[in-house]
Parts: C-alpha cells; structure tokens; sequence
C-alpha cells in the first residue's frame, strides 16, 4: 500500500474510491484527496472519467546549502531597500505569512503568531528537527528591539506551518498540499517555501494553484541545482516550475548568481540568499538565543516573502495579480531574466509611494483629536508640544503645524538641504530660529526624536525665548506604532 494523490475533473467524488482507504479530505481545495491504495487499485482508478490525475506522494527538499561562517552584518536588508519602506512606517502590518518549512523553535527574537503541525496536528508546530525553518522565519520575522538582528517585515503576523516530522523527512507532496489547505483556509496572505523536487507532482500542483485562486502569494525557491551545469539548461524544480507561484533565485552582495542559484524561465525575482545571518535553534535550550548563516534560495525566497508583506500593506486595495506586477515592475534590472527573472526585488517608485503615503496618512489623521494624537506620536514626550494642528495631510496649506514648548527640541542625525531664516547662533554652537522655511525631498534615513537635549552631533530645531514660538509646517508624516503603545516619528518632509 502506498499513498496517492487524486486530483478529479471536478470536486472530488467518493463514490469513485469506494475500494481505497481516503487519507485526506482537502476541504478548501476541492477537486484533490489523498489515499492508501495497491498499485493495482491506482490502475483501475486511472481509467476512471471523472479522474484528472493520479501522482505519487513525492517527497521534497530543503533548498539551503551547507551553514557556513561568513559575513556576520547581514547586507540583504540594505540591498532590498528594506528602510525605504519602514522609514514610511510600513513594517509588514496586518499581513500574515505562513512560512511551510520543516518547524520552528522558540526564539528570543521571534514573535511567531500561530501555526499548525500538518505531519501530526496533535503535536507542536514550535519544534524544529533540523534548523532550516527556524532561519527562514527569522528572515521575515527577527523583531526590531535590542536584541540579535531585524527581519524585513517584523510587524507582519508570522505563522509556522510544520510539514516534517522531527526526523529529517516528511516534506511530503501530500502535506504540501495540506499546508496549502491551511492557508487557504486561515486567510494567510502570503506563503514562503523553501522546498522543491524533481517531480511535477499533479496533486501540489492542484494545491498552490487553489491558493492562487485565493488571492495567496507563494513564494517559492527556484532550487540550488545549476552549479557546473551550462547555464543554457534549467534546472529549476517544482513547484517554482508553476506559473501561479513566484520563483525565486539566490544573488550575493555584490549582485551576482550564486553558483548554485537554478536558471530557467520559471524564475521570476531574485533576492540576497548568501551568508545570510537568522535566528536558529539551540538544542540545548527551549528558547534558542543562536543565530548562524546560510545560504541558498531557502534564504532567499523568505525575504521575497516579506517585501511583497511591505508591499500589501503599503497598497492594501491591490489584488494579488496587481502586487506581483508592481514588485515586478520595480525590481531593478541585473540581466538574464532566466537568471534573475525581473531582477532584484526593490521598494516601489517614487510615484507609486507618493500616491500611498498620502492615503496612508489620511487613515492616520482623518477624525483624530490632532492634540491628543500628538502626545501619542511623541510618546513619553507628549508633554513637550504647546500645539499641534494636522488637518488632512497635503490638502491644506496653510493648517498643518506643530509648536514645541520652550526649551524642546527636535532633534535630526543628518543635517538636511534647508532654507533657515532668521537663524543665529547662540554661542554654544546651537542653531536657533523663530522663523523656518524647510525642504526636504525624501524622508530622513534615522528616526527623529524630540527631547530637551539632542546631544552628539545632531541637528535640532527649538523654540527661542519664553514668548515666542517655532511653527514648522509638515509635508509628510507618519507614526509607527512600538512595544507598549509607544510610538515614533519616522518621516518628515516640509511645505516649500
């Protein structure tokens, strides 16, 4: 007896398997079932009208290769344009990502949301055999506080869904298919998986193709199959072969393949998969405080996962078929587009970003007491604004300001290119003004602060005097909220 995977013309008819044991209903996707037959059995049921296709219950690999002590400052974040969206405030809020790997283990650095156990739903989904999961979901999910390092979409609601079962195998066609079922069911946005194998097995295929259909993204490795292969032959391996998933490929930090990366034309983007530092289990702790390297598509494919996380939640109304097209359409250029499909994945233009800030900031500001928001944007500094008026951002001129108390500053790491009038020294080298006329094209690259002493060498902007007052018209705004319901400026730019 052996298991199969049936996948009917239309929704699945037990009254065909009436001879075969039926492993698996798949309630969100329709026309598959999984069973427990003899080859003989499988051959009668082939001549069967109302069956599509019968496959065998393949088993699949993980796309990493050997852990490796190389780079330790992580280079992807930087090459990803992974600050670009998080200085607009979009951290992967509101989105989930299911990430179907082999588990995960508890991590200091990790905020996992939830998950399933698809080998053995009676048992933990939070157990990683080897260490390949726990390292894809911290590429995605490494929290941005004081410790280790930061994923791509921290703020993004993570959830592990386990195919293996503790024993190094069990990547199974059938509990791909499974996990897919999952997501459709429980809503998941986005899918990252770092598997693939040689076979075009018709039931996953049937699994991912419904989870197209539900609007889910799946990202999926392109394999690490093309070292010492001519580059004119593929190697790309299922499922990145559908054309209903997006495949992705391994580049370096210097924006090359990695030897191994598969070529094809069923690779779509390309992202950082070379000595890639993570969060990884420790076999000797419940909670695991290690991190390690490595390299592969498995690496790659969860950070292609989280910026389409930045994406859909920057342009929320998009279908799935309009998110892929606009990562495509923003990637930047590297080459052979069977190397590195549109290229590498990058934050959208310009255009694009203006367009969804301003809605952003609408659904910020729209029927907010802007007095009592202030205090919440400034947090524990909320008492340091004497005013503050924010009508619907870039739509009056005249009525969007802020006012600090005397002796509060806001406080700038970089000095930008600015028109100040009426400045003056103070002596002390510190710049003060009543009178200001900023312009500032793009949002600052760190985090403003206010405070009654900047310190180092910031620039800073203050109120002169105990009778009068800075006013500071705003062009751009957004707020990203932190632990405890704190929460910072993160981008500014000012009316001309």
């Amino acid at each position: 007896m052996a298991v199969y995977l049936i996948v009917f013309k239309e929704k699945v008819d037990e009254r065909v398997l009436s001879n075969v044991k039926i492993r698996r209903n798949f309630e969100y996707i329709p026309r598959l079932v999984s069973v427990e037959a003899s080859e003989e059995e499988i051959e009668k049921l082939k001549d069967r009208k109302e069956i599509e296709s019968i496959s065998t219950n393949d088993t699949d690999d993980f796309d990493e290769e050997e852990t490796n002590e190389g780079q330790q400052e992580g280079y992807a974040l930087e090459m990803l344009q992974a600050h670009e969206f998080w200085n607009r405030g979009y951290r992967g809020e509101g989105v989930s990502i299911a990430v179907l790997d082999g588990g995960c283990q508890p991590h200091e650095d990790l905020n996992i949301a939830g998950g399933y156990n698809v080998h053995d739903p009676e048992e933990t989904y939070m157990a990683d055999y080897r260490d390949h999961g726990t390292h894809c979901a911290g590429i995605i999910n490494m929290q941005d506080n004081d410790t280790g390092y930061v994923g791509i979409a921290p703020d993004a609601d993570l959830y592990v869904v386990k195919l293996d079962d503790n024993e190094g195998g069990s990547n199974t066609s059938e509990n791909q298919a499974e996990g897919a079922n999952w997501c459709i069911e429980n809503d998941i946005d986005i899918i990252s998986m770092s598997i693939s194998g040689t076979g075009d097995n018709t039931g996953r295929r049937e699994a991912f193709r419904e989870a197209a259909e539900n609007g889910i993204i799946a990202c999926t490795s392109a394999s690490n199959q093309q070292n010492g292969t001519p580059l004119h032959e593929s190697t790309i391996r299922y499922p990145a072969y559908y054309p209903f998933v997006v495949g992705v490929a391994n580049i370096d930090e210097n924006k090359e393949r990695s030897g191994s990366s598969s070529v094809g034309f069923s690779v779509d983007i390309a992202a950082p998969g070379v000595d890639i530092i993570s969060t990884c289990p420790d076999p000797d702790n419940e909670v695991s405080q290690v991190y390690c390297t490595k390299s592969g598509t498995s690496m790659s494919t969860p950070y292609v996962a989280g910026m389409f996380a930045l994406y859909k939640e920057m342009f929320p109304e998009a279908s799935r078929e309009e998110l892929i097209e606009k990562m495509y359409e923003n990637a930047e250029p590297l080459g052979d587009t069977r190397q590195f499909g549109a290229g590498l994945a990058q934050f959208p233009s310009d255009n694009a970003n203006d367009i969804q800030m301003k809605q952003k900031q609408e659904d910020l500001w729209g029927n907010l007491n802007p007095v009592t928001l202030a205090k919440n944007v400034f947090a524990n500094n909320g008492s340091s604004l004497e005013e503050m008026s924010m009508p619907y951002m870039g739509e009056n001129d005249n009525g969007t300001w802020i006012r600090f108390k005397n002796g509060m500053q806001l406080c700038l790491h970089e000095t930008p290119e600015m028109e100040v009038t009426e400045e003056y020294n103070d002596g002390q080298g510190i710049y003060r003004s009543d009178s200001y006329t900023w312009t500032y094209p793009q949002p600052f690259k760190d985090t403003p602060f206010i405070s009654s002493s900047c310190g180092g060498s910031t620039r800073w902007v203050d109120r002169s005097g105990s009778g009068g007052g800075t006013s500071m018209p705003f062009r751009q705004f957004g707020i990203n909220e932190g632990e405890g319901g704190t929460s910072h400026l993160i981008a500014i730019g000012f009316w001309e």
